[in-house]
C-alpha cells in the first residue's frame, strides 16, 4: 500500500509546518504540495527525493511504511540514508505558474557563482536567478536542469570561458562514470567543471587544459552534482563561419 500522501502530511504537522512553509522550504508551489498530500498527483522523483532528505527518511519508508502516529526516533527512519551515495544536498526548484509539473531552468551566471555554494540553500536565492524553458526534445519534461556559465580556461578546448553548460541534476555520486565531465558544487572550491574519476570515496578531478594539475577531493566535499548535456556558446570561429 502507498502511504506517501498521509506520511508527508503527518511529517509536516509533526514538524509544526504549514503547507506554505514546507512548500517554501522545498522550493515548490503550495498548491502542488496540497495536491500531493490529497493524493491528487504523484510527485516526480526529484521532489520525492527532496522530501525524503528534508524529513531524513528513506524514500522506501516514505512511500511504503505507515509512519502516522509513530515516533521517527523509534522508526529509525534516518538509518543508512547515505548507503547509496545520496548525501548530496537537496536542491531548490522553481515551477512554472502555468504547469506545476514542469520545472523552470535556472541560470547561474558568472556574477552569481560566488554565492551559489552557500546561497542556493535559500529558496530566495534560486528565485532571484534568471529562469526559462528550453523547447528541446533532449530536455525531459520531468527532469531537473540548471545552466552554469563557465569561468576560467581550465576546460579549454572543449569549453571556453563564458560558455554556458546545460546540466541535469544527479542525486547520487555513485553513478559517476569514469572520466566523464561533471559540474560539481563543492564546500571548499565552489563550482567546478572537471573530468572526474572515482575510486571508493575519493574523486580525481582533471582539467582539459594541461596547465592545470589534477587534484583529489573526498565525496563528502560534494554539495551538488550535475551532468552536462548541452553547450551554448557565443564564441564561434569567425573564419569557419564566414567562408564561402
Amino acid at each position: 500500500m502507498n502511504y506517501l500522501s498521509s506520511n508527508i502530511k503527518y511529517l509536516r504537522t509533526l514538524h509544526n509546518l504549514t503547507q506554505n512553509q514546507l512548500a517554501t522550504k522545498l522550493g515548490i508551489k503550495r498548491s502542488l504540495l496540497g495536491a500531493i498530500e490529497e493524493s491528487r498527483t504523484e510527485p516526480r522523483a526529484s521532489i520525492l527525493h527532496d522530501i525524503s532528505q528534508f524529513f531524513k527518511i528513506s524514500m522506501n519508508n516514505l512511500i511504503n511504511t505507515n509512519v502516522t502516529g509513530q515516533d521517527p526516533e523509534i522508526l529509525n527512519i534516518n538509518k543508512n540514508l547515505d548507503e547509496l551515495g545520496k548525501h548530496i544536498r537537496t536542491h531548490q526548484i522553481v515551477v512554472s505558474e502555468k504547469d506545476l509539473d514542469r520545472e523552470l531552468i535556472s541560470l547561474v551566471p558568472i556574477s552569481a557563482r560566488a554565492g551559489y555554494s552557500t546561497g542556493v540553500v535559500q529558496p530566495s536565492y534560486i528565485q532571484e536567478l534568471p529562469k526559462f524553458n528550453l523547447p528541446f526534445n533532449e530536455i525531459k519534461r520531468f527532469g531537473t536542469y540548471r545552466v552554469f556559465q563557465i569561468a576560467g580556461d581550465s576546460m579549454v578546448p572543449i569549453v571556453k570561458p563564458n560558455d554556458y553548460i546545460i546540466s541535469e541534476y544527479i542525486d547520487n555520486w555513485r553513478v559517476i562514470k569514469d572520466l566523464a565531465t561533471y559540474i560539481i558544487i563543492t564546500k571548499s572550491d565552489g563550482i567546478l567543471y572537471k573530468r572526474v574519476s572515482r575510486k571508493n570515496d575519493r574523486l580525481t578531478l582533471t582539467s582539459e587544459n594541461t596547465d592545470y594539475e589534477p587534484f583529489e577531493i573526498e565525496v563528502g566535499e560534494i554539495i551538488e552534482l550535475w551532468k552536462p548535456i548541452g553547450l551554448v556558446t557565443f564564441q564561434l570561429d569567425e573564419k569557419a563561419h564566414n567562408n564561402g
